[in-house]
């Protein structure tokens, strides 16, 4: 796969978005894996992940996010999730993942 799933940003050094794609699909599982591993040698303290294109996250894609997610934990960082549609939000509500995600409305008060 040549292009990258995600788009990726720093502000600041202080805060590094990653907006997803419509669809993480498991067949992007490796790439996923890799990616994820680049971010946690990143010097950023925050993450944003922004869901406003995603659907749905396929099993094993979500479950290489959660590992990452628990690992960025372990490593004093923090993650904020925005702009999720109310439907996707059922979803990872129905999977418990919500409180991994740390969802919020806005960045306002992270």
């Amino acid at each position: 796969m040549a292009e990258s799933i995600f788009e990726e940003s720093s502000q600041d050094g202080k805060l590094y978005y990653v907006r997803f794609p419509r669809i993480l699909k498991d067949e992007y599982k490796d790439a996923i894996e890799k990616t994820t591993k680049s971010w946690l040698l990143r010097m950023e303290n925050l993450f944003v992940f922004d869901f406003k294109e995603t659907l749905d996250m396929e099993k094993e894609s979500t479950r290489i996010l959660f590992s990452f997610i628990r690992t960025l934990s372990k490593n004093e960082k923090k993650l904020v999730s925005i702009n999720l549609s109310r439907s996707f939000e059922n979803k990872m509500k129905e999977r418990g993942l919500n409180s991994a995600l740390n969802i919020k409305k806005n960045l306002g008060g992270t």
